[in-house]
């Protein structure tokens, strides 16, 4: 239901409320998200809003590269689209973060599978996760 919910958003220009923060990565740029209705327990994601550099991290490679920093970052972690719900396993937010940033020229699934294959240690995370090169690695990236 994601990528119907996402597209009725994003066509129509309505902020969905969920319980599930995948629709950024269809890119949905405003969404509310309610971790407990009885408890009132929500947090509003707003992809348009100016912050300071270095605040967010994460939403400063956003306004960088564009929506495809999710959609990465949702693969690593793991969500409903990956065939492996837990995504790869190990590569947390801080592997994340330092194979993102250290990407020249554009984010894609090439630029983002060669600097995971450049770092020993994100290297030996894909290996553990039975991708034995970085072609591999952009494969997976690529179905995302």
């Amino acid at each position: 239901a994601d990528p119907h919910v996402a597209y009725e958003a994003v066509s129509k220009g309505l902020v969905p409320v969920t319980g599930d923060s995948d629709l950024i990565a269809y890119g949905v740029v405003k969404a509310i998200i309610v971790k407990s209705y009885s408890r009132g327990w929500y947090r509003i994601i707003d992809l348009q809003v100016d912050t300071e550099p270095g605040d967010y991290p994460l939403y400063d490679l956003y306004k960088l590269y564009g929506v495809i920093v999710f959609q990465l970052y949702a693969g690593c972690r793991g969500c409903d689209f990956t065939k492996e719900e837990s995504g790869i396993k190990g590569i947390g937010y801080t592997n994340f973060m330092l194979i993102a940033s250290v990407v020249e020229g554009d984010l894609d699934a090439r630029s983002f599978s060669r600097a995971i294959w450049s770092y020993d240690n994100t290297k030996k995370i894909a290996i553990d996760n039975g991708m034995e090169s970085a072609e591999e690695v952009e494969s997976y990236c690529r179905e995302l």
